[in-house]
C-alpha cells in the first residue's frame, strides 16, 4: 500500500475530524490518535480517487468500535472490471484499518454514530476527479439523527 500526504480526512457535519486533537467547534468526538489510511495500490495503478464515509462508535476505553464504511471510487483510466471492484474492497479495508487505531480521550467514551469522510488522491489535481460521495444509509447511526452524541 502506499502512504500519501493527499489523503485527506474531513469532518461531516456532526463527526470526526481527523485532523486535530481537540474538541471541534460542534463538541462532537475528536479523536487524540488518528492515523489516516493507506492509499491502496490497486487504486494508485489506476490513478483512482475516492470518497470513503465512516461510521462508527467509541468504546469505553476510547477505541473506535461497531465501524462501517462505504466508498464511492472515481477518477479512473479505464481498469478491468476487475479492478475496480478490488480497488472499493481495498479503500474499504484501507479506511477501517485506520479507524481501528484511532484512539479518543475519555470525555468522549460512549459516543455513538461519529462520521467521518476521507478522500484519497494522488495529486492536488486529482481532486477534481472525486467522485460524488456515497450515501452512508446502511451505517447505524446515520439516519440523519444528531451524531458523536454520548450514549444515554
Amino acid at each position: 500500500m502506499i502512504r500519501t500526504a493527499l489523503i485527506l480526512a474531513l469532518a461531516l457535519a456532526g463527526g470526526a475530524s481527523a485532523q486535530t486533537d481537540r474538541a471541534d467547534q460542534t463538541g462532537h468526538a475528536v479523536p487524540q490518535v488518528s492515523p489516516v489510511p493507506d492509499y491502496p495500490f490497486v487504486g494508485a495503478r489506476y490513478g483512482m480517487t475516492a470518497i470513503c464515509r465512516a461510521s462508527h462508535n467509541v468504546s469505553a476505553d476510547g477505541r473506535a468500535v461497531d465501524i462501517c464504511v462505504t466508498c464511492a471510487i472515481g477518477g479512473f483510466f479505464e481498469p478491468p472490471r476487475s479492478a475496480v471492484s478490488r480497488a472499493t474492497r481495498k479503500f474499504t479495508e484501507a479506511t477501517e484499518e485506520a479507524l481501528e487505531q484511532w484512539r479518543y480521550g475519555e470525555e468522549y467514551w460512549g459516543y455513538r454514530g461519529v462520521q467521518t469522510q476521507f478522500e484519497f488522491a494522488l495529486s492536488e489535481a486529482s481532486l477534481s476527479r472525486l467522485p460524488r460521495a456515497p450515501v452512508m444509509g446502511e451505517c447505524p447511526g446515520s439516519d440523519g439523527a444528531p451524531t458523536g452524541a454520548p450514549q444515554e
